[in-house]
């Protein structure tokens, strides 16, 4: 099955989402016209591959700073999303 027809929200949020796989992930999702949440440690690097995703075609780009051994980021950003957008389909 599709992930579009599963998840017609298309919400994902991409850990590590400003180099590698996250980004390669991202931009996939990106692409395809999801809603996607980048995340990384370094603010900087965020925004510079939230502004690739958006270039990629993403239908909103959300960018969150944090750092993934701090659970309380992970809560910051779990709050923020649901306000945002009401929710995540993928994470």
């Amino acid at each position: 099955m599709e992930l579009e027809k599963r998840f017609p929200r298309k919400r994902v949020l991409i850990t590590g989402a400003n180099s590698g796989f996250g980004k390669a992930m991202a931009m996939h999702f990106g692409r395809k016209g999801w809603r996607v949440a980048v995340t990384g440690r370094r603010p900087d690097a965020v925004r510079a591959a939230a502004e690739d995703v958006r270039k990629a075609g993403a239908a909103e780009v959300f960018e969150i700073t944090i750092d993934v051994s701090r659970s309380e980021d992970f809560e910051v950003a779990a709050r923020r999303i649901d306000e945002e957008w009401g929710g995540l389909d993928i994470l």
